[in-house]
């Protein structure tokens, strides 16, 4: 999550009597939202700046944890030594409702005649002495922060074109400031998913994450954000498995809540071949912040790895509905139905990811094995060979072999599987677990590549 503390953003944080949140800051997570009381509210890793009225009366109702708070503890908290009428009350109430958004009644309600209370569960994390991966996303410069938002926002759209976007606004903020290393992390983290999502080649993405992570720990050492990515290029791409490792263990010391710490542990753990212990790091991150879709979808491959293949389906089933412009989940349901023989199930769900992706070639390579399971032979090839061939987007070749196993042909897999060791690609490690591919497992050529 970001947050910075430059001048017109949550001042009231800096006042006198509110000294004593910063000196022992807290935070809390409830419903779509985490609020740090160092740093400010952010829904979705997206800040919601808050007048000072507003902060003091959710910070009550946070740490009353779904107790009535009364008119008259609010009244001592928010308007210490004043009179003060109801109404004023009221208009604060009304007023933090509205900056929680359209589900802002749900989320504070009213107790008649005895006050107000948080009507949904609320997870809070005790001070540490130590800084979290929240607040180590600042910049003290407007300007640089301004471009960090922005790139967070083209974050978002998962087209080549706006992780392009993301990548120069990143850069932008880092130029502006070159000591903002959050901003030099944003960059590594976005160089992952262009990997992941086959918008680089492996050998270029591996260079500039690298130079990302580097440009970052050189800011700060510590950063949070910097040691986790690094870890996952060490991991997934130089099979440094080790140092890994203790990367992420070092970044966890500093702040056990960064949940990308977990994904790419999951990630690691799938490379060394551990099912289970890559499935136990994933629900991790998905449990820490459920509203990434990058940890929710970590948990639903590792699931899918680890054997539990119609527990994954599920997951992704309910994300396709709350996301329907996500185009991971339809592409995940269709090939875990199509695992399960529900080919009526995966060959909607997967036109779907087609449509919503614009054919892109990673997409198109997990389509090709959904129509070949489905016995669309003649689909299944064309998807297949036209995702071969795309340069840049790129399908990786790993999401590509179980097409060309389920057609039959295992040279062309076992062919696929070793360009893909051969180039770094990263998830070259995790197929080893692919349920997709056990019908190669007895084939030597397979175990070779992976010995």
């Amino acid at each position: 999550m970001q947050a910075t503390k430059f001048k017109g953003f949550n001042n009231s944080l800096f006042r006198e009597g509110n000294v004593k949140l910063m000196k022992n800051s807290t935070a809390f997570m409830f419903g779509s939202f985490m609020l740090d009381s160092s740093a400010g509210l952010f829904r979705d890793d997206r800040l919601v700046p808050l007048p000072p009225k507003e902060l003091a009366l959710l910070l009550l109702l946070l740490e009353a944890q779904g107790r009535v708070v009364s008119h008259r503890e609010i009244e001592e908290e928010l308007w210490h030594n004043q009179v003060v009428a109801y109404a004023s009350l009221a208009r604060c109430v009304y007023s933090l409702r509205k900056l929680l958004g359209a589900d802002g009644k749900r989320y504070v309600d009213t107790v008649p005649k005895r006050g107000y209370r948080l009507a949904v569960a609320v997870k809070k994390f005790e001070p540490s002495q130590t800084k979290s991966a929240l607040s180590e996303c600042i910049s003290t410069l407007p300007l640089a922060y301004s471009h960090y938002a922005a790139g967070d926002r083209e974050a978002n759209d998962p087209s080549p074109a706006g992780q392009a976007r993301a990548v120069l606004l990143f850069q932008e903020a880092a130029r502006v400031d070159p000591n903002f290393a959050a901003a030099h992390a944003a960059v590594a983290d976005t160089r992952m998913y262009q990997l992941v999502r086959g918008d680089l080649v492996p050998a270029e993405g591996l260079k500039l994450g690298l130079e990302a992570c580097r440009c970052a720990l050189e800011a700060n050492p510590k950063l949070v954000q910097g040691l986790s990515i690094l870890a996952w290029f060490k991991g997934a791409m130089l099979g440094e498995l080790d140092e890994a490792h203790i990367l992420l263990n070092e970044a966890l010391a500093i702040d056990p809540g960064y949940s990308r710490a977990y994904v790419y542990r999951s990630w690691i753990f799938r490379n060394q071949g551990l099912a289970r212990d890559s499935t136990v790091a994933a629900q991790r991150a998905a449990e820490i912040n459920p509203h990434a879709l990058l940890n929710r979808h970590s948990y639903s491959w590792a699931l899918f790895c680890n054997d539990r293949v119609a527990e994954a389906l599920a997951h992704e089933v309910t994300l396709q509905r709350m996301y329907p412009l996500d185009d991971v989940a339809p592409a995940y349901a269709g090939i875990f139905a199509a695992y399960l023989g529900r080919y009526r199930e995966a060959l909607a769900a997967i036109e779907a990811a087609i449509h919503i992706s614009a054919g892109r070639p990673a997409v198109c390579a997990g389509a090709a094995y959904v129509f070949a399971r489905a016995g669309k032979i003649e689909r299944a090839l064309q998807l297949a060979e036209a995702a071969a061939a795309a340069i840049l987007p790129r399908a990786p070749r790993p999401i590509l072999a179980p097409a060309y196993a389920e057609l039959g042909d295992v040279d062309r897999a076992l062919e696929l599987l070793s360009e893909a060791r051969d180039e770094g690609c990263v998830w070259f490690g995790p197929a080893r677990l692919d349920p997709r591919l056990a019908s190669l497992k007895s084939d030597d050529r397979f175990l070779a590549l992976f010995s």
